[in-house]
């Protein structure tokens, strides 16, 4: 057991800690009071200050485009008592400038540029602000705008696919985008330069059935104030297994003189090809074409002619010949 001395000595110490403790508790209190009547005292006074209020456009020209940089905050004068200014120094009052496109007016100096002075702004903004605030002006007294001629046109989409396909599967058709061309509108300088509209990047791995998506289209680069309808488009790949498969067809003799007579050995070819299995019967003779050009004969050179598939349906891949050049006898 502790002697007597010692728990006494315990005791003091505890009441001396609790002591301290509460002459602290009792001073921070007395700061957070004195703080407060502090800020009563400063927020009860008139103030002039200098605040930026959010800018909405509207109104603006459809035949033109405002090229520049549109400020998005004016800063404005106000005055009034701290309580009344204090949503606008926190950024919570819901005050906005709103910048009308009917009284833009054309620069005598520059044509390319717009006027819109801040005056109609300042009157229509007086009686609008929270009560027991004035305003005082606008800093700015004039904004300038760069314009240019607006035009729109057609611009075909381009779609931005990498595809990896499952083995033993390929592409059963061509790719469709829906639709296919979309209405870009902007400054005339920048639209004319588009060839072409991107989608955003598909990349798909290891596919074995018909991709159908959505795909968001790609600004252009050149200007920030494009605008596309619509500005998305729809996608879609026949994806189907494949087999291989081979045709026989005739040669075409092509640039053959009158006078003369060719007889091709062989004078068929094996075409080898693949073809989606959904597809396999629709391939016809009718809708291929081997041909030779005597053009290319040089009797001292060239003993066969080059074969060459002019003509193969769109839906098969990789045809093959498996002769590549044939012999001929020339009767003249």
């Amino acid at each position: 057991m502790e002697s007597s001395p010692q728990r006494l000595n315990d005791q003091l110490k505890q009441v001396l800690r609790l002591r301290r403790s509460q002459k602290t508790s009792i001073f921070l209190v007395c700061v957070v009071i004195a703080s407060l009547f502090w800020l009563l005292n400063a927020f009860s006074k008139d103030y002039a200050t200098i605040v930026d209020l959010p800018v909405r456009y509207t109104n603006l020209p459809e035949d033109q485009v405002l090229t520049s940089e549109l400020p998005q905050q004016l800063a404005v004068e106000l005055r009034g008592y701290g309580f009344d200014l204090l949503s606008y120094l926190l950024g919570t009052a819901d005050d906005t400038l709103v910048v009308n496109g009917n009284d833009l007016i054309s620069s005598r100096k520059n044509p390319n540029t717009v006027l819109y002075s801040t005056r109609p702004l300042f009157e229509r903004m007086a009686g609008q602000l929270n009560p027991g605030v004035q305003l005082k002006g606008i800093l700015t007294d004039t904004l300038r705008f760069r314009v240019e001629e607006r035009i729109t046109r057609l611009v075909p989409v381009k779609a931005n696919v990498q595809l990896q396909l499952a083995t033993q599967y390929l592409e059963a058709g061509q790719r469709l985008i829906d639709p296919p061309v979309i209405e870009l509108s902007g400054p005339r300088s920048a639209v004319v330069q588009v060839r072409e509209i991107n989608t955003e990047v598909l990349q798909l791995d290891n596919v074995n059935a018909d991709v159908k998506q959505q795909l968001a289209l790609e600004i252009p680069s050149g200007s920030n104030r494009f605008e596309m309808k619509p500005s998305n488009v729809a996608l879609q790949i026949p994806v189907d297994k494949f087999t291989d498969a081979s045709i026989d067809l005739p040669v075409t003799v092509e640039n053959l003189p009158e006078s003369l007579s060719l007889n091709l050995i062989p004078d068929t070819v094996t075409l080898n090809y693949q073809v989606a299995l959904g597809r396999y019967s629709e391939v016809k003779h009718e809708d291929f074409r081997l041909v030779v050009d005597f053009a290319e004969f040089n009797e001292k050179h060239h003993k066969k002619l080059r074969v060459r598939v002019e003509q193969s349906p769109a839906f098969i891949s990789n045809p093959s010949l498996a002769l590549k050049k044939v012999e001929f006898i020339l009767k003249r």
